[in-house]
């Protein structure tokens, strides 16, 4: 990796779901640390590559969330 502690996310709405695209070093056990806070929430992926599926609603949470984890493990 060219920026070992940064990340990608991508947020994209589709009825009242929002999938989420990551792209980070060890970013899958991040996505799958927060997604258990979310209601039908499901995540998942590869250990650089990961994605999730949250409410729409809950999108501002998520990011919340994320940013709060990535600033505290860097």
């Amino acid at each position: 990796f060219i920026f070992p502690k940064k990340y990608v996310v991508v947020i994209y709405k589709r009825g009242t779901r929002a999938n989420i695209s990551t792209r980070g070093e060890n970013v899958k056990k991040k996505i799958l640390e927060i997604i258990p806070k979310f209601k039908a929430a499901i995540g998942g992926g590869h250990k650089n590559a990961a994605g999730a599926q949250i409410q729409v609603e809950e999108i501002p949470e998520f990011i919340k969330e994320f940013s709060n984890l990535t600033k505290e493990q860097n």
